[in-house]
C-alpha cells in the first residue's frame, strides 16, 4: 500500500472565495495511489454509456473523501471563519452509504458576531439507484448547530484535485471570462484550471449583500467540472453537480490553488460557496440541507454531465411541455407596434424573411407600471387613462394622454398573428405604481379621485388621477407588499418606470392575486402567445419586514443582523402560481431573466436575450430592436 503523504495546506479560496475577501482554512491534504485501510467506500450503480461507474472513498480520521474513481483527492466541507474540533465516520446501511460528522468551533466573521459559535457538518454519500440515477453517488450535507442565537457563514463544498488540466463551471466561457466581454450569449468551452474571480450562481445582481447590475462570470447551471487534457487516454470527465430542488439565497463557483507547506504538493480546488443560510435556534432550530451528485463520463467534456443533469430534474430544463415553445424561439423584438402604422403590410413581409417569431409588447398602453393589463378588481372597465411617454425613437414619442382599451391591444395582437407573428403581453412580478415616492404616505387614504396631487401632477391634471388611483390601491389592497431597503427601513425600495416601487410577490402577501388577476385578464381580453416578464434583476433585494425561515441579512457586516425574506425565495413561490394559470391555457412564460440561474426556469418556457442590432438598408423596413428568443 501506498504511503499517504500529509501536509497542512494554508488554502487561498479562488482569490476571494468567501465575501470578507482571502481567507485561511487549515486543512490536510492527500497525495496517494491507494487507499488507506481506514477508509470506507461507496460505488455508484453501473449506468449507460458515457456515463461511468463512480466510486468515492471517505477516510475515516478526517472526513474528507480522499480518493475517487482511484485517484487520490481531497475533498471536504468548509465553513468560513470555522475549525473542524472533532469528527467521526461510519459505514452504514449495510456498507451502502458512508456517513461523516464534523463538528467546528466559529469565530465572528462578517456573516455574524457569535463568539465560539458551533456547528455541525453531517455529510452522507450513497450511492443512486435505478433507472435515470445509476451511475451517481449523491453526497448530502447537513448543517446545524446548537447555539441559541441564531447565526451565519459561508459553507463552501471544496474539491481538491492533484491533476486538473480543465475546469468548467457551469457557463460562458466555463473559466477565466474576462468581466468587460462576458455576455450570456459567449462560448462555453472549459478552461485551464488557475485562480478565478467568483462565478455568481445567477450573476452579481444576485448578492443580497450589494446586487451589482453589471456584466459578470456565471454559473448558469451549478456544476463543478474536472475534464482531463482531450489528448490524455482514456480521458474522463469528474462532475459535482447540484441539485435544482436546493434554492441557495447566494452562491458562486470559484477556482483556488492549495500550496503545500513542507512539501512539494499543490493542488487545484473547485468550490461551491453558498452564503446568508440561518443556522443556530430561537425558539426553533434551523438546519440548512444540500444535496449534490457525483459523476464520471467517458471523454474531456462537459456535456455528458449535464445531460445527465437533465435526466435528473426536467421539470427545470423542459418545463410545461405542453406549451409549444419551438412555435416563439428565434428572431423577436420588444418593440411598440400598433398595427399597420408601426409595420406596415411590406415591411411585415421583410421580416418574415428574417424568420421573425415573437414580439414583445413594450407599447406600454397601461395606466402605471405594475398595472400592465388594467383589472376590474383594481377598478378598469373597458378603456384607461395612459400618459406612458416613449423615448426617442419610438415613433409615439411625445404623445397625449390617451385612453387605450381591451379591444386596441387585442387588434394590434391579431394584426400581428396575420403575418405569423406572435405577441406576448408584458409582464412584471415586482414594480407597482406612479410617482409613489411624492405621494407616500397621505394619510388617510386617499380615494380613487384626491385632493392632494403630487408636484408633478401641476404640469399634466391627468396625473392627478394616477398618482390618487395607485395610492388608494396602495393603502387599501397591496402596501403591506411594498419593499423598503434592508439598511434604510424607512425607505421605500424604488427606481422602476414612472417612479414605481418594489413589491413583494410572495403568496402570503396580497399582491401575488394581482398579479394572478391580470393573467386571466390578458388571457381573457387578448390574442397573446403567452407573458414575458421583465426585471428578473430584483430577486437580489430582501424584504426586511418579512422572514423566509431561512435568510439571516448582515444589516451592518459584522455587527448587525436579522432574519429577512429572500426575494428569491418569494420570487420562486410566486411564479409557481402565476405560470401555471398561463400553462392552463397552453401560454407561454418568458423571461428576461437578468439572473441566469437553472433553479429559476421550472415553471419557465424560455428566455428573451437582448442584443439590438441595426438592420437598416435601402432594401429592409426601419430597424426593431431584434432580441432573441431562447427556448
Amino acid at each position: 500500500m501506498t504511503e499517504i503523504l500529509y501536509a497542512l495546506l494554508f488554502l487561498r479560496l479562488a482569490g476571494a472565495a468567501m465575501m470578507c475577501g482571502s481567507i485561511v482554512l487549515l486543512l490536510w491534504a492527500a497525495a496517494a495511489t491507494a487507499v488507506r485501510a481506514t477508509s470506507y467506500c461507496v460505488e455508484s450503480e453501473s449506468a449507460s454509456a458515457p456515463v461511468l461507474p463512480t466510486r468515492v472513498c471517505v477516510d475515516a480520521d478526517s472526513g474528507a473523501v480522499v480518493e475517487v474513481n482511484g485517484e487520490a483527492v481531497w475533498w471536504s466541507t468548509a465553513l468560513d471563519g470555522c475549525a473542524v474540533v472533532a469528527t467521526s465516520v461510519q459505514n452504514v446501511q449495510g456498507g451502502r452509504e458512508v456517513r461523516a460528522e464534523q463538528t467546528f468551533r466559529c469565530q465572528p466573521n462578517f456573516f455574524h458576531a457569535v463568539d465560539n459559535a458551533v456547528a455541525t457538518v453531517v455529510s452522507l454519500w450513497t450511492s443512486r439507484h435505478g433507472g435515470a440515477a445509476a451511475g451517481a453517488v449523491r453526497w448530502s450535507q447537513t448543517v446545524s448547530s446548537s447555539n441559541s442565537s441564531r447565526w451565519s457563514t459561508a459553507i463552501s463544498t471544496a474539491l481538491g484535485f492533484a491533476r486538473a488540466p480543465l475546469v468548467w463551471l457551469g457557463g460562458p466561457h466555463g473559466s477565466a471570462a474576462p468581466t468587460a466581454t462576458y455576455s450570456p450569449l459567449d462560448p462555453f468551452p472549459p478552461n485551464p484550471a488557475a485562480e478565478q474571480a467568483k462565478f455568481y450562481y445567477g450573476t452579481k445582481q444576485g448578492d443580497i449583500n450589494d446586487p451589482q447590475q453589471i456584466g459578470s462570470p456565471a454559473s448558469v447551471i451549478p456544476v463543478l467540472a474536472r475534464l482531463d487534457s482531450p489528448e490524455r487516454s482514456n480521458a474522463t470527465t469528474l462532475a459535482v453537480l447540484q441539485a435544482l430542488t436546493d434554492t441557495p439565497i447566494v452562491a458562486y463557483a470559484s477556482v483556488g490553488v492549495g500550496v503545500g507547506v513542507g512539501a512539494s504538493l499543490a493542488l487545484t480546488f473547485l468550490n461551491w460557496t453558498r452564503q446568508y443560510h440561518r443556522l443556530g435556534h430561537d425558539g426553533a432550530s434551523s438546519a440548512v440541507s444540500f444535496q449534490q451528485d457525483i459523476i464520471t463520463t467517458a471523454g474531456a467534456c462537459w456535456r455528458p454531465a449535464v445531460q445527465w443533469h437533465q435526466t435528473q430534474y426536467p421539470a427545470f430544463y423542459h418545463p410545461a411541455a405542453q406549451v409549444n415553445t419551438s412555435a416563439f424561439a428565434g428572431p423577436g423584438a420588444y418593440a411598440d407596434l400598433r398595427g399597420a402604422p408601426d409595420l406596415p403590410p411590406a415591411a411585415a413581409q421583410h421580416y418574415q424573411q428574417l424568420g421573425f417569431r415573437l414580439n414583445w409588447d413594450s407599447s406600454a398602453r397601461f395606466p402605471w407600471h405594475g398595472e400592465w393589463i388594467p383589472t376590474a378588481a383594481d377598478g378598469f372597465n373597458s378603456s384607461w387613462l395612459c400618459c406612458f411617454q416613449h423615448d426617442r425613437p419610438d415613433g409615439h414619442f411625445n404623445e397625449p394622454c390617451s385612453r387605450p382599451s381591451y379591444s386596441d391591444l387585442a387588434s394590434w395582437y391579431s394584426y400581428l398573428r396575420s403575418f405569423g407573428f406572435h405577441t406576448c403581453a408584458y409582464g412584471n412580478l415586482f414594480e407597482f405604481g406612479w410617482n409613489v415616492t411624492a405621494v407616500w404616505p397621505l394619510q388617510p387614504a386617499p380615494p380613487l379621485n384626491c385632493a392632494h396631487p403630487p408636484p408633478a401632477a401641476q404640469l399634466n391634471p391627468n396625473y392627478t388621477d394616477l398618482a390618487c388611483h395607485t395610492q388608494h390601491l396602495l393603502h387599501t389592497k397591496y402596501g403591506s407588499a411594498l419593499l423598503f431597503q434592508a439598511r434604510k427601513n424607512s425607505s421605500l425600495l424604488c427606481g422602476g418606470l414612472d417612479g414605481s416601487c418594489v413589491m413583494d410577490p410572495h403568496p402570503s402577501l396580497p399582491y401575488l392575486q394581482h398579479l394572478l388577476d391580470m393573467a386571466k385578464t390578458s388571457i381573457e381580453k387578448t390574442p397573446s402567445a403567452g407573458v414575458c416578464v421583465d426585471r428578473q434583476d430584483w430577486i437580489g433585494y430582501v424584504n426586511p419586514k418579512a422572514d423566509d425561515g431561512v435568510t439571516w441579512f448582515p444589516t451592518v457586516p459584522g455587527k448587525h443582523f436579522q432574519p429577512v425574506r429572500a426575494m428569491i425565495v418569494s420570487w420562486k413561490a410566486a411564479m409557481a402560481e402565476f405560470a401555471a394559470v398561463w400553462h392552463m391555457h397552453n401560454k407561454t412564460v418568458i423571461i428576461n431573466d437578468h439572473n441566469h440561474r437553472i433553479d429559476m426556469m421550472e415553471h419557465v418556457n424560455s428566455v428573451f436575450l437582448f442584443s439590438f442590432c441595426n438592420l437598416s438598408s435601402p432594401s429592409l423596413p426601419p430597424p426593431l430592436p431584434l432580441s432573441l428568443s431562447l427556448s
